[in-house]
């Protein structure tokens, strides 16, 4: 296994463990943060060194070194000279079309998420709001929605930022009953908004591939 690959699972399996019980929903984020959005140990919640690098050697930091936020997608505005490339990739990013197919991964405490990458460009990097909400297609049901908040600064490309292996999660209820995702159609809706209010966002309709994914 991918040493990389591994650190992001552990990291998994521990902001797993050690949750609230039910009802707990947006008041304790997943990430085992406290409800300010601060780690519960004064660290950081991205799974890198200081200087944002990976202690395994790998590319982003993980959640691209963000910390979790309410989830929230803020209103924004379109800016001129903005643009997002919106993808897939653990290591590299894949983008995706309409109608591509993605796979779906389960972690060790049996997560069942998404490997999102994007790159972005023409936004203030100081501070960013993230958002992934995945939708089923038939129905329009919700089964996930992450958000994430703070400096891409630590991982500045010419231009602006990119990020790989960004990961986002269904639902708990859908953990032990992936058969529910795989094999189905998604939207999956992805927004950036930086401090100002720029705002770049996409949706596109994809295909869960009918097997998970190999870790």
């Amino acid at each position: 296994m991918p040493m990389r690959r591994a650190l992001l699972l552990l990291v998994v399996a521990l902001s797993s463990c050690g949750g609230g019980g039910e009802g707990d929903d947006d008041v304790l984020p997943r990430d085992g943060a406290l409800r300010d959005g601060a780690p519960r140990d004064g660290g950081r919640l991205d799974g890198s060194l200081g200087d944002g690098s990976r202690a395994d050697g790998g590319g982003s930091p993980l959640w691209c070194g963000l910390n979790f936020a309410a989830h929230t997608i803020p209103s924004g505005h379109a800016c001129t000279g903005a643009s997002l490339v919106f993808g897939t990739g653990l290591d590299q990013l894949t983008p995706v079309a309409d109608n591509d197919t993605v796979t779906m991964y389960m972690g060790p405490q049996g997560g069942l998420m998404l490997y999102l990458a994007y790159r972005v460009s023409g936004l203030d990097l100081a501070d960013v709001h993230i958002c992934a909400r995945q939708r089923l297609v038939v129905g329009g049901v919700e089964i996930g929605l992450d958000c994430w908040q703070g400096p891409l600064t630590d991982l500045a490309v010419p231009g602006g930022a990119e990020c790989t292996g960004l990961f986002a999660q269904t639902s708990p209820m859908y953990w032990g009953m992936p058969d529910d995702v795989l094999g189905h159609d998604l939207v999956v809706d992805f927004t950036v908004t930086d401090k100002n209010g720029c705002q770049l966002s996409v949706a596109r309709v994809v295909h869960v591939a009918a097997q998970l994914g190999s870790n």
